[in-house]
């Protein structure tokens, strides 16, 4: 059975039915071919009561399934906006994956899973991208010197903030400033 016929068969049953579900259990569907095939073959046998309830059954176990990972997201979102306020407030510091993630109550594997699926950036990518646009607004609002503002955002030796400097904006601290 293909993706398109399998599609059709729970409209069919859904507008037998009803037609609250639709929406929600077909973008499910659409996500998930397996389920999709289980729940077509249910809804094309359909000759009981007892058929039925065994395919309302499996539309709740897919959405029971939803929600979990909707709270699942939820969590990761929660984490990461915490893990980013941590690290704003530190962003000259020097950091190691496994002292971050034991600050925020976490493994280092989750918290970088975390960060890729919520940002689509890994940690370290992340603060290099703080670190460069804190440097930005110095550098256009105070009057301190390169080096220093290499200091304030972490960077230990002013040749690398430069460099990394000109690959995020294009040009060098010094052409900025002017």
């Amino acid at each position: 059975m293909n993706f398109q016929s399998c599609a059709d068969n729970i409209d069919i049953f859904f507008k037998i039915k009803k037609d609250v579900c639709i929406v929600s259990v077909k973008s499910r569907l659409e996500r998930n071919g397996s389920s999709c095939k289980f729940t077509a073959m249910k809804a094309d046998k359909l000759t009981s009561n007892h058929d039925i309830s065994l395919v309302d059954k499996s539309l709740v176990d897919i959405r029971g399934d939803s929600v979990r990972q909707k709270k699942i997201r939820e969590s990761e979102g929660v984490l990461v906006e915490k893990t980013c306020q941590f690290l704003n407030c530190r962003i000259g510091e020097k950091f190691f994956l496994d002292d971050i993630a034991l600050a925020m109550g976490t493994n280092r594997s989750k918290l970088a899973a975390c960060f890729k699926r919520v940002l689509s950036i890994g940690v370290f990518e992340w603060i290099r991208k703080q670190r460069m646009l804190k440097a930005k607004s110095l550098l256009l609002n105070s009057d301190m010197s390169i080096q220093i503002i290499g200091f304030e955002v972490g960077y230990e030796n002013c040749a690398n903030f430069s460099t990394t400097y000109k690959k995020y904006f294009g040009m060098s601290p010094r052409q900025q400033r002017k």
